[in-house]
């Protein structure tokens, strides 16, 4: 998904985000790096630092401290949203194309 509508639909939908765990995925030609994020702010500053790297967003999966469920494009990350209860959220960006 491309930047500008990743930061759209996040943006839209930052009721589901607040209060979760945000684990986001960098990939790129470097290697790869994890980040986690407890504030929608600091999530919000490195979604912008991953954009001016060129990188394009997508959605890995939701998960509780029980089970952990993949949503692997915005439908499936809506539907799992909308249909449990989660406490982290785990997106990746990559600028490898």
């Amino acid at each position: 998904m491309d930047a500008a509508t990743f930061k759209t639909e996040m943006r839209n939908h930052k009721e589901w985000l607040m209060g979760k765990t945000i684990t986001m995925t960098l990939i790129t030609s470097k290697g790869v790096r994890k980040y986690t994020f407890n504030t929608l702010k600091g999530f919000g500053k490195a979604v912008l630092a991953f954009e001016a790297l060129g990188a394009g967003f997508g959605f890995v999966t939701v998960g509780n401290k029980y089970i952990i469920k993949p949503a692997k494009n915005f439908n499936e990350f809506t539907h799992r949203m909308n249909n449990g209860v989660w406490t982290n959220v785990h997106f990746s960006a990559t600028t490898i194309k």
